[in-house]
């Protein structure tokens, strides 16, 4: 296709083509000319156009149109136009694209704009609204928001996130050595920020509220889940500071909740709870573990909070 264009321009400036016989032996021997420049049959429905464009054209100002457009009329009958498509116009790829030219062809200021006939309200989604207050809330509160991607590598996850790999969703043909799985978890993900930003000052507070994924209770189910994780980092910074912080939060959220003890590979002994909220585990709070800290390296005191905000939220229209 590529061949095509550049040979028709360069045609167009006065060159002269040559064309070539290509001899394939390998499978079935087979021989073609190239560059073939023969046009593209198309049909284009009278009644589509009309549809489409509003109008009442007849075939022969169906017909006159598409010629202006560029296009070779070959035949016209009952509802149908027969076009042939310049070997150049290698975007044509519906008739939709024919009507197009068509109205462009006879002026897209003389066609008249016509209201719909549906009557519909535009609101932002139940989900849009309640991440906009989460978001709102955290700004509020001196956090700065981020925003991560979902693909990520097992080693974000696994090595330095310490949050669980087997449930973990892995692509199957990926691009990057960096985006071979699906987070199941936003934390890595504001360590590794935090990690490429050790040259800001600090305290640095952050938050994402964003998507994680991992595997259901059958292998091939996926289950999406809307969190949304902060993380405070400087030399005071504590589990009192990341709990105030949730305790604001979910106030605002109009969701009532406990801290229970608790104990993860990722969080201090002692300084690490799971978030309940009625009778559910919701999510973690705690100390970063210095081991954590130094294998991103980060060498002042962070804390953090992980969410599970899918469930519903108040203050949703």
């Amino acid at each position: 296709n590529t061949l095509k264009v550049m040979i028709s321009s360069l045609a167009e400036r006065g060159g002269r083509i040559y064309s070539c016989i290509e001899t394939y032996a390998n499978g079935t021997p087979r021989r073609v000319v190239s560059p073939d420049l023969r046009p593209k049959p198309a049909r284009l429905s009278l009644s589509y156009l009309n549809r489409l464009l509003g109008t009442s054209l007849n075939l022969r100002g169906a017909a006159r149109s598409a010629e202006k457009a560029g296009y070779k009329v070959q035949r016209s009958s009952g509802d149908t136009v027969r076009l042939a498509i310049p070997c150049y116009r290698i975007d044509i790829m519906h008739q939709v694209d024919i009507v197009e030219d068509i109205a462009i062809a006879q002026d897209l200021n003389q066609l008249k704009p016509e209201w719909p006939r549906i009557w519909t309200i535009g609101d932002l989604s139940r989900e849009t609204y309640e991440t906009e207050t989460i978001a709102e809330i955290m700004i509020g509160l001196g956090y700065q928001e981020v925003l991560t991607y979902v693909l990520t590598s097992p080693e974000v996850v696994d090595e330095r996130g310490q949050t669980r790999t087997e449930n973990l969703v892995t692509l199957l043909n990926p691009k990057l050595t960096t985006h071979t799985v699906l987070r199941n978890s936003l934390l890595p993900s504001l360590l590794e920020l935090l990690s490429r930003n050790t040259h800001v000052d600090y305290p640095q507070r952050i938050f994402e509220v964003g998507t994680s994924v991992s595997r259901g209770e059958r292998r091939e189910q996926l289950r999406e889940e809307r969190k949304v994780s902060a993380l405070t980092i400087h030399a005071e910074a504590g589990f009192t500071e990341i709990r105030s912080a949730l305790d604001a939060l979910m106030q605002n959220l109009g969701r009532t909740f406990e801290v229970e003890s608790t104990a993860n590979s990722t969080f201090l002994p002692g300084r690490c709870g799971r978030i309940m909220s009625e009778g559910q585990e919701v999510g973690i709070v705690g100390e970063i573990s210095p081991r954590i800290l130094r294998t991103w390296g980060l060498n002042l005191p962070a804390a953090a909070f992980e969410l599970d905000v899918s469930q519903k939220t108040a203050g949703g229209n």
